[in-house]
């Protein structure tokens, strides 16, 4: 019973010990490889009415642990659909993230309802965030990762 004992422990150690190293060396070796792992990013909007405004708020954060500098743009958009014809509004900010660093924006919109047709309309806002990092060094960004967030919501004008 005491020799199962011993090997049953020995097995346990060398197959844990195996089972790291594992996870150690995959963990380096994707570090160079894999900047998808380094590179966080968050869309987020959210749309609501209390007359006379229908309004949206959007943002998006990036963190940027990758070992070089990125370049982020966001497209914040929202639109008012219903029986009176409304202009959408749009803003599309952009900037670099240094290295093990963080960016932040955000944008509000407001529609002004009153005196608009009455019925029902929905106002949809859009938030995307795009990061393009330069992974060859040929001077042209690639397309890398890519957050997006979409709402809608439906109101009555009486």
């Amino acid at each position: 019973m005491k020799r199962f004992f011993v090997f049953t422990l020995t097995v346990l150690f060398a197959t844990t010990f195996l089972f790291l190293t594992n996870l150690i060396a995959e963990s380096d070796s994707d570090k160079g490889y894999k900047l998808g792992g380094d590179v966080y990013g968050y869309a987020y909007v959210s749309t609501g009415f209390d007359f006379p405004y229908a309004t949206s708020y959007h943002d998006a954060h990036v963190w940027n642990y990758s070992g070089r500098a990125i370049k982020y743009y966001c497209t914040f958009k929202a639109t008012v659909s219903g029986p009176s014809e409304i202009e959408p509004k749009k803003a599309e900010p952009e900037g670099w993230v240094e290295i093990d660093g963080f960016a932040f924006e955000s944008d509000y919109f407001r529609f002004n309802m009153r005196g608009k047709e009455r019925g029902w309309y929905t106002i949809t806002g859009k938030s995307d965030l795009d990061v393009k990092v330069d992974l060859n060094g040929d001077g042209d960004f690639d397309v890398f990762p890519s957050w997006r967030a979409s709402i809608f919501t439906p109101f009555e004008i009486e």
